[in-house]
């Protein structure tokens, strides 16, 4: 499906679900994020960052049928020779519903990355949407299917578009002290280049994904895949890991400690003979981040968070990869009309 004809599908899906949930019942939300501290880049001193996040949304619920939307913005600001700046754009809602033993949920997201670096830009945008549905056959067992539909346009340094299909089945089990969702998966996609001559790369991926969770005592949730990729001009499968981890605990009343880490070990396909366009999945960034919070009071926060971060580009930017250490601030707010 092109580009053009998929957004009027989705505009057309947004306005008919936005009818139909106009009349429920609508909490309306608001998160005001702001931080600041220092990063060090790759053989770099150490230079101050200033980062702002915005995001406001809605829930909405009736019986059976919720509906949710959220818009946010960040900014984010380096000390650094010739002023270095990023920002982020990202919007997205999610429609859910259940039918008995039928559950089902239509969720669509859309990102806009901005980095600009010295006096070079990069941009890029990117969207997916994707359909869930799920049958409980037993309380503590239920069968999973889901469709992602996603596109990606890398703007100004890569100029290629991107579109992937992904499907994924498996089930769930809930034992007394895990939750684990095993998963087959498939993808297909196909890059198409922009403003240049190369030619169209085609591939797949495919192999199996592992979900752990634990929300009891701690939160503790690991997505793990084992994919091997194929692509188009290449016979031999080349086999990808990619590794989630959240793990969160109260260490005392008002205190909180959350780890999060992203891991991503592609294949990197090289042939002299045969012009490659580049191949990255929809979220590229490899970082941990350890983050200790404190609770003021009701829905604020006062947080220190350490990290690393590398924001793997399309054509690697050897200078987006830092270090942070950052103090910050969290209030959110919420009202029920």
């Amino acid at each position: 499906m092109r580009l053009k004809s998929r957004q009027i599908l989705i505009q057309c899906w947004l306005f008919s679900i936005l009818i139909f949930v106009l009349p429920l019942k609508a909490q309306f939300y608001g998160v005001l994020q702001l931080e600041g501290g220092m990063a060090r880049f790759k053989r770099q001193n150490l230079h101050l960052l200033a980062r702002t996040k915005l995001q406001i949304g809605q829930n909405l619920k009736k019986q059976n049928i919720s509906f949710k939307w959220s818009v946010l913005y960040q900014p984010e600001i380096f000390t650094l020779p010739g002023s270095t700046f990023s920002q982020r754009l990202n919007g997205q809602f999610a429609l859910n519903s259940q039918f008995k033993n039928w559950f089902w949920g239509i969720h669509f997201r859309s990102r806009y990355q901005s980095f600009k670096i010295e006096s070079q830009s990069y941009d890029w945008q990117s969207s997916d949407l994707v359909l869930n549905l799920n049958y409980w056959q037993k309380a503590d067992f239920l069968w999973q299917g889901q469709i992602i539909l996603w596109y990606r346009d890398t703007q100004q340094f890569d100029r290629q578009t991107l579109n992937s299909n992904i499907v994924r089945l498996g089930f769930g089990k809930f034992l007394p002290w895990i939750t684990i969702y095993p998963n087959l998966y498939f993808e297909q996609y196909k890059i198409e280049p922009r403003y240049h001559q190369a030619n169209n790369d085609r591939g797949q991926r495919k192999g199996l994904a592992l979900r752990l969770e634990h929300n009891k005592k701690f939160l503790f949730s690991l997505d793990f895949k084992m994919l091997w990729h194929n692509k188009n001009g290449f016979t031999a499968l080349k086999s990808e890991q990619q590794l989630d981890l959240l793990l969160a605990f109260w260490l005392r009343p008002k205190w909180a400690l959350l780890i999060f880490a992203e891991y991503n070990n592609l294949a990197s396909f090289s042939n002299a003979n045969i012009n490659v366009l580049s191949y990255q999945p929809i979220n590229t960034t490899n970082h941990l981040q350890i983050k200790l919070s404190h609770d003021l009071a009701i829905n604020s926060e006062l947080f220190f968070r350490f990290g690393y971060e590398q924001e793997n580009l399309i054509q690697p930017i050897e200078h987006w990869q830092y270090w942070q250490f950052v103090l910050g601030v969290n209030k959110s707010i919420r009202r029920v009309p």
